[in-house]
This record gives C-alpha cells, sequence and structure tokens, in this order.
C-alpha cells in the first residue's frame, strides 16, 4: 500500500514539473496582435541584427538567448518602432524581424547589421547613418542614405531594371 501511494504521489509531481517546464520559456519574443501591425520610422539604438520583411501580415519577432531577451527592448508609438538595449553590449547574435511593407524611414544610432530577407518594395525609404553600422537591403523603390555629422558612409549602390512581366499589376 506504501508503495502504490508513493508512486501515485511521485506521479503527479512528475506531471506538474514536467508541465510547467513545458509552458514557461518560449525560443523567441514576438508582438503578434490581431489588427495589422505597421511601421512608418524604425529608430535603432541598439547592436542587433535587423532584418527587414516585405510581407504584410509579418509579425514583429525577436529571436535571441537569454541576455538577449533580458536586455534587448522594442518600443512601438504610433507608427514608430525604437529597438534599445538596456546594456552597451553586443547582440548581433540575435536578430529582430520588423514587418516593413509600410516603412518609410530608418534611423540607425549604433553598430546594428540591417538586411532584408528578400527584396523589399518600398516606393521611397529614407535613410539616416548616425552609427558604425552594416546596412545591407535590397529594394524595389528608391532608398535615400544620409549620413550626420559624425558618421560618414560609404555606400555601393547596384541598380537593376526589372523585367517588364515583373512591373505588371498583380490581380
Amino acid at each position: 500500500m506504501k508503495k502504490t501511494t508513493i508512486l501515485i504521489i511521485a506521479v503527479l509531481f512528475t506531471a506538474i514539473f514536467n508541465y510547467s517546464f513545458g509552458t514557461g520559456v518560449h525560443d523567441s519574443l514576438s508582438k503578434n496582435t490581431g489588427e495589422a501591425f505597421h511601421i512608418a520610422t524604425l529608430v535603432i539604438n541598439a547592436d542587433v541584427t535587423i532584418v527587414l520583411v516585405n510581407n504584410d501580415e509579418a509579425a514583429l519577432e525577436a529571436t535571441g538567448n537569454k541576455a538577449f531577451k533580458k536586455y534587448i527592448r522594442l518600443w512601438k508609438t504610433g507608427d514608430t518602432l525604437v529597438i534599445n538595449a538596456n546594456k552597451d553590449r553586443n547582440f548581433l547574435n540575435g536578430t529582430i524581424y520588423v514587418p516593413a511593407s509600410a516603412l518609410r524611414k530608418i534611423q540607425v544610432n549604433s553598430k546594428a547589421r540591417v538586411r532584408s530577407l528578400f527584396a523589399l518594395q518600398i516606393p521611397n525609404l529614407d535613410v539616416t547613418i548616425n552609427g558604425a553600422c552594416d546596412f545591407s537591403i535590397s529594394n524595389v523603390g528608391e532608398v535615400t542614405l544620409a549620413g550626420t555629422e559624425n558618421y560618414s558612409f560609404e555606400e555601393d549602390r547596384l541598380v537593376t531594371q526589372l523585367p517588364a512581366s515583373f512591373r505588371k499589376k498583380k490581380e
């Protein structure tokens, strides 16, 4: 009788601990609301990797280790997203995926790496470089780069013409 009682209690504790460990920690931080998540201005104040995603249904998502999740802060006010770090560290091993279909301005104030997942389709994008960053995107539209008095930039631009079949409107 004692062995049966101890066995039942052990199974009960195992089930409780197994459930609590399985639901507590997630691999990524995401901000996905039921409505569309539009960002017109992106301000980057942290040494992170940013991947711009050209998808209306994309969610703002950050993936990285525990330190990344602990010290990186994403603040959205209106149509502006600000990415900050609570510590002055290199968090380039973490990645923040940003929906970019409504993006019009980017301001980089850090050593961030900014990339695009695929070719973006932003008609006019204004980028201000105010940090020692690595900015490399592909865009179907005009990209205007500007430095500040503290930072200049070296630009390598490749412009290609789209095939006529690509310019047709989707039905």
